[in-house]
């Protein structure tokens, strides 16, 4: 039959999609760890702190750590909030994927054409500001690897579904079972 697995698995065997979304999720965190270290240092340092680098040139590396994370570790985050959009759903998946989307672009924007922006979106003499970290930190923890776990548990109880009724033996004595 078409519909049937081809191999029988154990019920706690590992799946390719619980490998690939443990690949997404550990390079995303690899990229996206420095962007938040450097996002809460130069908070806290403040940004004259970090002037080995021209502005333009941090800008790029900053693109450079969070579009793999945005883009690949978040692809399916980003299409199921396309899939939302399209089915006039919308769910947590569309919010996520909106703010993390419109941060990334508008930081593209802001590092590749910053003569673009309107000089409101920017301080007097400083760069416009940039959303990468904010936009990978969030792709990252919006992928994270519960959501496997719960969509696992939702397909079990789909697979084994809980009695509607007590079984005779689980009743009280003298109560039939339905109120």
């Amino acid at each position: 039959m078409a519909m049937e697995p081809e191999t029988v698995t154990p019920e706690g065997a590992a799946k390719p999609r619980a490998g690939r979304h443990d690949r997404r999720f550990w390079t995303a965190l690899g990229l996206s760890a420095p962007l938040v270290v450097y996002g809460m240092a130069e908070m806290v340092l403040g940004h004259s702190a970090f002037h080995f680098l021209s502005a333009r040139r941090l800008a790029l590396v900053e693109m450079a750590l969070a579009a793999p994370v945005v883009l690949w570790a978040g692809w399916p985050l980003l299409l199921r909030a396309w899939r939302s959009i399209v089915r006039r759903s919308p769910n947590m998946f569309t919010l996520i994927g909106l703010g993390t989307g419109t941060a990334f672009s508008f930081s593209v924007i802001a590092a590749l054409f910053p003569e673009a922006l309107p000089a409101a979106f920017r301080k007097p003499g400083a760069p416009a500001p940039l959303y990468f970290e904010p936009a990978a930190a969030i792709t990252h923890l919006g992928s994270a690897r519960p959501s496997i776990g719960i969509a696992s548990a939702a397909g079990h109880r789909q697979r084994h579904p809980r009695p509607s009724a007590p079984r005779p033996e689980e009743r009280a004595p003298g109560f039939p079972g339905r109120l």
